[in-house]
């Protein structure tokens, strides 16, 4: 009812936004405001069956930018990332895929977090996957 879920056959990618001590978590809705930074955190968890996630792909868009496809950002694990938060409000959601030691394909896919810009200003969210 909430949002919080996951649609996955193997591997399970869960994460986060945050700003100023205030979590967002699947479904959720963060509000941004003040200077501080944004920060998307993306965990992953999975079995030998299914093999390493070795990269997560963040999709997101945001009300007024440029196109109107969802934009496509890769981060290796362990890797970072930034994103340009366009516009006052869009979401954030992940997939993810592994491959089993007989090179089987397993994905994940994510519900979104919703973000909304409530001073208007630019912002970048600094994205991380351990």
């Amino acid at each position: 009812k909430k949002g919080s879920c996951v649609a996955t056959d193997g591997p399970i990618v869960e994460f986060c936004l945050e700003q100023d001590g205030r979590v967002a978590h699947l479904g959720d809705v963060l509000t941004v405001h003040g200077p501080g930074p944004v920060s998307l955190r993306a965990t992953a968890h999975t079995t030998d069956e299914f093999g390493p996630v070795r990269e997560v792909e963040v999709v997101s868009y945001w009300q007024g930018q440029q196109g109107r496809e969802p934009r496509h950002t890769v981060v290796k694990a362990g890797g970072r990332a930034e994103l340009d938060l366009d516009g006052r409000q869009g979401y954030c959601r992940l997939q993810a895929q592994s491959l089993g030691p007989d090179g089987q394909g397993f994905c994940c896919f994510t519900n979104p977090i919703w973000l909304r810009v409530a001073d208007g200003q630019a912002r970048r969210i600094q994205v991380s996957f351990d």
